[in-house]
């Protein structure tokens, strides 16, 4: 009996001890890679500049160089697609894998209506 209460009596200081500690999940760390690659008319595969490039559902984006070519950092694993987006062209989504480093090339499809709007008729977007 006496063994029993000193258990008890054990089991007791272990709780008080411990109960100013507290244990929390440790935090992960999220992983990040980069994505990049050259965005192209897909009518005559020149480069195109000034294409948002956007890793959708995160506030992460560029724009591309005059080339056509991007770089986007730090995009968290898990994220699925980038989007596209240029004033004369339609808007693109791409899927990426979720995880590791991304290359590729992209060919924008030119948008007939954008010749009515300003900016896209002129230098800097070709007409069909």
């Amino acid at each position: 009996m006496r063994n029993y209460f000193a258990a008890i009596a054990g089991l007791v200081l272990s709780a008080t001890v411990l109960s100013g500690f507290s244990i929390t999940p440790s935090t992960t760390l999220t992983t990040t890679r980069t994505v990049t690659g050259r965005v192209m008319d897909a009518g005559n595969m020149t480069g195109l500049s000034s294409v948002d490039v956007v890793a959708s559902g995160h506030q992460i984006g560029v724009q591309t160089k005059s080339t056509g070519e991007f770089r986007l950092d730090d995009v968290p694993e898990g994220a699925t697609r980038i989007a596209l987006r240029h004033p004369c062209y339609f808007n693109v989504q791409v899927t990426i894998p979720t995880t590791g480093d991304v290359e590729m090339e992209i060919g924008l499809p030119f948008d007939r209506a954008s010749l009515k709007r300003a900016g896209c008729g002129g230098l800097g977007a070709r007409k069909r």
